[in-house]
């Protein structure tokens, strides 16, 4: 019997030849099609994602970690101490919710058990933090509450309504 030899490439060559040059052929013309298209045309990645955040509910909480009417203060995502420091917890850090109130930002305002009021830099920290975060997360003036758990025992002196006033205003 015979052998059969062919002179000239394989079959098999020619195919993988013929796939190797007709792929980069179509990679090239895709990328020039693509520098040719405007950016606008990939709206995927230009749609908003929806905020995770709803609201803001601000809690009046003791130096020692209570509130005023002597609750453990639990949750919160961020603090205003006495001085105007603003702390973020590990909760805000890692993006946790609140069990009970799960699309809430939680922020904790220290307050002196003698006075129950704010320092002047608590307010003006207070007023920025808030306006800061309804206009990162879209959060309107009527979403942003005090926490009426956690003002039970406010002294009469205090400026509870001028607080209140000032979280209904943006």
């Amino acid at each position: 019997m015979p052998s059969r030899s062919r002179k000239g490439p394989s079959r098999q060559f020619t195919t993988l030849a013929t796939l190797v040059a007709s792929m980069t052929l179509g990679t090239f013309l895709l990328n020039w099609i693509h520098d040719l298209t405007p950016s606008a045309a990939t709206t995927l990645r230009s749609v908003p994602a929806a905020s995770p955040w709803d609201r803001i509910l601000v809690q009046c909480v003791l130096p020692n970690g209570l509130t005023i009417d002597g609750r453990a203060r639990g949750f919160h995502h961020l603090h205003v101490a006495r001085n105007g420091t603003v702390v973020e917890s590990a909760a805000w850090n890692q993006s946790q919710r609140d069990a009970r109130r799960p699309r809430a930002i939680v922020v904790a305002v220290s307050v002196e058990p003698g006075s129950s009021d704010l320092t002047p830099t608590q307010w003006q920290q207070l007023s920025h933090l808030l306006r800061r975060l309804q206009d990162r997360y879209g959060i309107p003036s009527g979403r942003v509450e005090l926490d009426p758990g956690s003002v039970g025992g406010l002294a009469s002196g205090t400026r509870l309504p001028q607080l209140q006033q000032m979280l209904k205003t943006r």
